[in-house]
């Protein structure tokens, strides 16, 4: 029984002189480890540059997880979806309370009284953004309406076929055009296969906030935008692959 006593003091004392209080440099030592570890984590965990973040939100828009590293992953949008679901989708671009931005959404309004063919999309974008990519997905032409800073005195349309990022950029004329520039750019890198992109716009000359009100001129050229995009989309569909 002695013995047995005698043995468990030598195992509390072992335990106290390994769990001894560290010594103030072993102290110091300890602590600079825990830091440097600490460090370490926040560096491998860091917060993503304003450039990777918004190509990460825009992966999460899309359906895809955020990379890894500088790994791109495939899009999981089908050839068959594309050609199977909607055949043209029509994007009407604007802000309505900052001036001529609404022709846009003007022209939504005014196309809705057209008849349009089977397999044809009108939707309100709104102010654009990455949160419009989900809609480039399962569909084969996408059209862009959109208003543009006019050199002149505003009310001139143009259309613009096979739009990507480097031909807004390099066209001085589509200024007001940097919404879409970065749209472009993302949905030439996240999804596939992209669809074909045309851009109709009309150009403003006044982009005032808290102004709803278009300018003379372009409330009086929307009707015929609207009427150009009825035959271009007719046209498109006549000579699409059946």
């Amino acid at each position: 029984m002695t013995a047995r006593v005698a043995f468990a003091a030598v195992g509390k004392a072992r335990t106290r002189m390994t769990r001894r209080t560290p010594c103030p440099v072993e102290a110091r030592l300890m602590i600079a480890q825990v830091a440097v570890g600490k460090a370490r984590t926040r560096m491998t965990r860091r917060t993503p540059c304003p450039v990777e973040a918004r190509l990460m939100t825009a992966q999460v828009a899309v359906g895809k997880a955020p990379y890894k590293d500088d790994e791109m992953h495939p899009s999981s949008v089908d050839d068959n979806d594309t050609v199977s679901g909607t055949k043209i989708r029509i994007l009407f671009l604007g802000n309505p309370l900052h001036g001529d931005d609404a022709a846009g959404i003007r022209a939504l309004e005014l196309s809705q009284a057209f008849s349009w063919p089977a397999g044809v999309e009108l939707i309100d974008g709104g102010t654009g953004g990455i949160s419009l990519l989900p809609l480039f997905q399962n569909c084969r032409h996408i059209i862009l309406v959109d208003a543009f800073l006019s050199p002149g005195e505003g009310g001139e349309v143009r259309l613009v076929c096979n739009v990507d990022h480097d031909l807004l950029a390099d066209d001085r004329g589509l200024a007001h055009g940097g919404g879409i520039r970065g749209l472009l750019a993302l949905v030439s890198q996240l999804v596939s296969p992209p669809p074909i992109i045309d851009l109709l716009a009309i150009g403003g000359c006044r982009f005032a906030p808290c102004r709803p009100m278009l300018t003379e001129k372009v409330a009086r050229a929307l009707p015929g935008l609207c009427r150009r995009l009825h035959c271009h989309v007719t046209e498109q569909l006549a000579n699409a692959p059946r």
